[in-house]
């Protein structure tokens, strides 16, 4: 992205007090529009750039709170545009992140999304930065570069544990059933059934794929508290399926609220 530089200089007046203050915020309000219209399946692209052009003018010398209000109330209009509603209370529903994944999101964006979550949990859990995000994101070569990873192989002995096909491949192309993977090991890993991914996990996982597992639970003290204290529903599982995508997808919108909200 680049608006948040336009829109930050909108937002400066000449001799402005706050404007080494508002060269953090803007930005940070601007991320998070489009992370959320991502997340809620309204970022259209073209819209988009529409957006940022208008949002120029709006923003112009508005103090702090103003831009994150303006902001919130296009976000809020845009979503309620993308599923044809006349009133909405909030721009964060389950109902719109339910089906969100691979085949709605861009594979940058979705590279972004899980290198936030890895963060989060580091952040909160007084673990070392896994990877920086050059690495985790934008990174195309090299020993360090990471991919999306489907936890489900598509594989026959996998297919059968859903009612069709169709099923199995809306399933697994959802946020709850990818994880972040470096890319030798991402395809080495990819025909593995679920249990010898988690072996390929625990050695160069991320942290978001290690909460898969039980030593994450039982070696990372800090991380037990942070789940503790945060109410998060992050477990290990021993198998994976139709109910823990689902799982993971509800505990996704729960980080997500945490991070964006």
């Amino acid at each position: 992205m680049n608006g948040q530089f336009v829109l930050t200089l909108s937002s400066i007046k000449l001799n402005d007090p706050k404007e080494d203050d508002k060269i953090v915020a803007v930005p940070k309000y601007f991320e998070r529009f489009f992370s959320l219209l991502n997340l809620t399946d309204s970022y259209r692209a073209a819209e988009f750039n529409n957006q940022v052009i208008k949002l120029v003018s709006k923003l112009r010398d508005q103090d702090i709170p103003g831009c994150r209000g303006i902001l919130d109330d296009r976000l809020l209009e845009l979503v309620k545009k993308s599923y044809d509603l006349d009133e909405l209370d909030q721009c964060l529903k389950y109902d719109f992140f339910r089906n969100v994944g691979y085949s709605t999101l861009g594979k940058t964006f979705l590279r972004y999304f899980f290198a936030r979550v890895d963060h989060f949990i580091s952040d909160n859990s007084d673990l070392p930065e896994f990877g920086n995000y050059y690495q985790l994101v934008v990174q195309s070569k090299g020993n360090d570069t990471y991919h999306i990873e489907h936890v489900i192989t598509n594989n026959p002995k996998n297919v059968i544990l859903f009612s069709d096909e169709e099923e199995f491949t809306s399933q697994r192309n959802r946020l709850g059933g990818l994880l972040l993977l470096k890319g030798k090991d991402n395809q080495s890993s990819g025909d593995e059934m679920y249990q010898d991914k988690l072996k390929t996990y625990n050695v160069v996982g991320t942290y978001f794929a290690k909460t898969l597992l039980q030593d994450m639970y039982h070696k990372k003290v800090e991380f037990a508290k942070f789940c503790s204290s945060s109410g998060l529903n992050f477990r290990p599982m021993l198998k994976f399926a139709k109910d823990e995508i689902e799982e993971r997808q509800l505990l996704l919108f729960e980080v997500v609220k945490k991070i964006w909200m």
